[in-house]
């Protein structure tokens, strides 16, 4: 038998409305991401320019107008790629910052994790080495505090080292520079259906630049 709700008109409709933005929100959000992986797919394989917005609504199966309700231009999707992938790069590397308190292990871990990264995100540091001219004045902009702050990492550790005697470099900041040249070019040669594993390729360029950053000392972390 029907039995009248007690919940009030207004409090139902309140309630009614909260599940609905909240619905909402889920999947603006899911589309963003798949917005978001649609255009890294393309951008990587086809480059930036030679990727247009209707591809992407294509690939993505919706309107033109649609992607630009989420991102407002093909700029900004460049521009929220780079800031997505700086995220997830930031957040393990002052993991290892700050659990790892002895610098030379410090420093190897976090060669290692920034390598394994890269390794397996290639599309998006690809798309970054190359596309850099194409993003907007406020991408450009963060791409350079990007930049300043990965540099400012390495600057302090290979700062550290020097301090305590391991490193006999000139200039931290030069070798800071030269570590991330290495890095950012892993990406654009490596291949996952190579000879090597991810993991035996990271081993030998871990091997190259602490051999050259510490020389006879790398031996000493040899096992870590």
């Amino acid at each position: 038998m029907y039995r009248p709700t007690s919940i009030s008109p207004s409090t139902f409709f309140e309630s009614f409305t909260k599940k609905s933005y909240w619905s909402f929100c889920a999947r603006s959000l899911r589309t963003e991401k798949k917005l978001l992986e649609a255009a890294t797919n393309l951008f990587a394989s086809r480059g930036f320019e030679g990727t247009s917005i209707r591809d992407i609504a294509r690939d993505m199966g919706m309107s033109i107008s649609n992607i630009y309700y989420y991102f407002g231009s093909k700029e900004s999707l460049l521009s929220a790629i780079l800031n997505n992938n700086h995220e997830r790069l930031m957040v393990a590397l002052s993991n290892v910052l700050q659990q790892e308190k002895e610098p030379a292990t410090r420093f190897k871990r976090l060669l290692r994790l920034h390598l394994q990264l890269a390794g397996e995100h290639p599309r998006e540091t690809k798309i970054f080495s190359v596309n850099e001219d194409h993003l907007t004045p406020e991408g450009r902009k963060l791409n350079w505090q990007i930049q300043r702050e990965m540099l400012g990492i390495y600057f302090k550790e290979l700062k550290t080292l020097r301090k305590m005697g391991m490193v006999q470099c000139k200039s931290p900041t030069v070798t800071a520079l030269n570590v991330l040249s290495v890095i950012n070019w892993f990406p654009r040669w490596y291949r996952s259906d190579g000879k090597m594993s991810l993991k035996e390729v990271i081993d030998e360029i871990v091997d190259f630049v602490m051999h050259g950053i510490l020389g006879d000392e790398v031996r000493k972390h040899k096992g870590h």
